[in-house]
């Protein structure tokens, strides 16, 4: 098998930024676990130059040598699943977006949802400290219930 180039990883590197940028659900179809693996070799939440993103490979590479093997299977995994969506977007028909939730509402029998987490590497604060606020207001009046 042949070894990953820089511009090979650069290519890849970019194709990860766009879709992260423009197109995050996409990333869904990996567990978790595969996610974090793309973020950690190829970082395409962070906007860092070239240079950057080619020494931020070299570091961690020596740190985790399985990594880039690793990485590699989860990209191609996910760029073979963004290959095959964008045919499938081009070659069929618009359907209303809203078609399959209207029929789950209207359908009489039990159906399966499917869920599908999108990891984010980095923690959002706000987020957190709005959920940590919540929780306290919580605790607060169950105190005040329970007196």
């Amino acid at each position: 098998m042949p070894r990953l180039t820089n511009k090979d990883y650069l290519s890849q590197r970019d194709f990860l930024v766009d879709a992260w940028g423009h197109f995050q659900r996409v990333f869904t179809v990996l567990p978790y676990e595969e996610q974090m693996v793309l973020h950690a070799f190829y970082l395409p939440y962070k906007d860092i130059t070239r240079e950057e993103a080619v020494e931020h490979r070299q570091l961690i590479t020596k740190k985790q040598p399985s990594l880039p093997h690793r990485a590699g299977k989860s990209y191609a995994k996910l760029y073979s699943y963004s290959q095959a969506l964008q045919h499938h977007l081009v070659t069929k028909p618009a359907r209303d977006p809203n078609a399959r939730v209207k029929a789950l509402l209207t359908s009489g029998r039990n159906r399966n949802i499917r869920v599908f987490a999108l990891a984010n590497p980095e923690l959002d604060v706000e987020k957190l400290a709005k959920a940590l606020i919540e929780v306290a207001k919580d605790m607060a009046d169950e105190r005040k219930s329970a007196a």
